[in-house]
């Protein structure tokens, strides 16, 4: 599993998930997710927001699966967001402005 992704879920959602369990990160973050649908809705919105996890998906995923927890919808598309983050990061060469340094 992407050590970037653990440390993201890790700092963000404040986990333990261990590198290698993605089966627990998940189970983890749903179970986050769902205390914050349930005691702080606007903390949720607001994290969703600053990962940029798209709302017409979201919306979209919950239309459709209406037997679905929907906690485990938002941990997919949360997961897969940041993935995708890490890949364009990991795709994207870095920004120089004059220096040898890199941007990131």
């Amino acid at each position: 599993m992407e050590k970037e992704l653990v440390t993201f879920i890790n700092d963000t959602f404040s986990l333990h998930v261990h590198d290698s369990n993605y089966g627990e990160m998940k189970l983890l973050l749903s179970s986050k997710i769902n205390d914050w649908i349930i005691h702080d809705f606007s903390k949720l919105i607001h994290v969703l927001y600053r990962i940029d996890v798209s709302e017409k998906k979201i919306n979209q995923l919950l239309q459709e699966n209406i037997s679905k927890d929907a906690s485990d919808i938002l941990a997919d598309l949360i997961i897969e967001r940041q993935m995708q983050k890490i890949e364009s990061k990991r795709n994207t060469p870095p920004y120089k402005n004059g220096s040898s340094e890199e941007a990131w």
